[in-house]
Formats: structure tokens, sequence, C-alpha cells
């Protein structure tokens, strides 16, 4: 398996009908990756940009119903890209647990992110087949390399890692991405392994694959220049060379 790239749009940004658009456009120019997020009330996790685009689209009049035939039409038009979806409790409440894996079923989502501690919903997701994305913590990488155990022989379960290399936190000994990948493996994880968050040019995309990371997730650095299509292209093409 060779390096690969995972890109993270919003489906309301700032319109359902300009996220389908700029989709259009990714896979045009060789995106077959993406990670789609639908607006939450309470999106904790995420920067302030894109709060704001959730907002607007919570405001917009758009029901959940709108968003996932959003998604449906991204995979009718795009049968063999891959798609990982997020989702935050209140959307999950707001749909229903039931139809919303059977969403998931549906588009052929996997690798998704739920962004939540609720054992439940994930026990839930196991029971359905339905796969996710698990996460190594920066400031306690062997408290989540044991988390992990379980999914040590699946090659095609997908574990994420900050990509900050420094902290005030207690555990400083693996300061370099090699240092932090080595520990992943002697831990017995075999797992796919990408970077997420703060991966900005093409040079942070290098250090990650040169490190032996399998892939990196970019988050809304893209999303951000939507309205300056020449940087945006130019800023994608630059991440894509590194797509094996």
């Amino acid at each position: 398996m060779g390096f690969k790239i995972m890109y993270y749009v919003t489906i309301a940004c700032p319109t359902v009908e300009k996220t389908l658009e700029m989709i259009d456009q990714y896979v045009a120019h060789g995106v077959d990756s993406l990670q789609i997020d639908m607006p939450s009330s309470d999106p904790f996790g995420e920067t302030d940009f894109v709060k704001e685009m959730m907002r607007n689209g919570l405001k917009n009049g758009y029901s959940y119903d709108d968003y996932m035939d959003a998604i449906r039409k991204v995979r009718e038009k795009y049968p063999a890209i891959a798609i990982s979806i997020v989702v935050y409790p209140d959307v999950i409440d707001a749909i229903g647990l039931e139809r919303y894996m059977a969403f998931l079923k549906e588009i052929h989502a996997k690798d998704n992110i739920l962004c939540t501690d609720e054992e439940a919903l994930f026990e839930a997701f196991d029971e359905n087949g339905l796969t996710y994305i698990s996460n190594i913590p920066y400031n306690d990488p062997e408290y989540g390399i044991e988390q992990n155990q379980r999914f040590k022989d699946d090659p095609d379960h997908m574990i994420t890692m900050r990509t900050k290399r420094r902290t005030d936190a207690v555990n400083r000994r693996c300061d370099s991405w090699k240092d932090r990948v080595k520990l992943v493996k002697e831990g017995g994880l075999r797992c796919k392994l990408y970077a997420v968050a703060d991966v900005q040019t093409a040079e942070d995309v290098a250090e990650r694959k040169e490190a032996g990371l399998d892939g990196v997730i970019i988050g809304n650095v893209l999303m951000r220049l939507w309205d300056q299509e020449e940087e945006l292209w130019k800023r994608l093409a630059a991440f894509e060379a590194y797509v094996e």
C-alpha cells in the first residue's frame, strides 16, 4: 500500500451547492479520498473556521436529510472514491442511530470518525460492520498503543496521530515523527497510520511520508482557499505529488 491523502470538507461550506461544486473540482484534480463532515451544533473538535461554516449551514435552512442526500449524490457520481464521514453526537441524535448507520452502509463509507467517547456507539458500529478511525494521543502514546491493541492485526484499520512534534505535556521523549512511528511499530500495531491536523504545506506532507506514515488527512487548509482557486489548485497539486 502506497502513501495516501484524505481531504476534509464540510458539506455546507458555505452552502451545500458550493461544496458539491468543489468536490467535483477536487476529483477532477485527482482526489480519490474524501472525509465529509455534517454541521453540528456543538463541533467541539473543529477550528473556528469550520465552526463558522457549520453555524452558517445550520442557519441556512438545510436539514440532515438535505446533507445526506448531498453526500448520496457524491457517492452516485463517484462510485470509486473513498468516503469517510465525521459525526458528532447531536447529529446522530437528530438522524437516529439506526438510520445513520444504514446511511453509512448505503454510501459505502469507511474509516469514519465518531467525535465521542461513548463506548455504546463504537460497539454499535462494530456490530454493524462499520469501520472507524481510532487515535493515538500525542501526550500519552503508550496509552494509545495499548488502547488500540485489538486492531493490531488489522492492516486496514486506520489510526491517526497528531502532527505536533513538541508540547509542554509530560511525555516528550518522542520529538521526531520517525521516533513516534517506531514506537507504534514496536508496540505491535500493523494498522494504517495517518497524520492529522496542522498539515499545511507540501513540506509537511513530505516530512510525514519520509517518517514512515501511511498517509495524512488534510484539514481545512484547502477549504480556506476556495475563493482563491489559483492558489488552491497549486497547493492541492503539491500535496498530490506525494500520493502513490
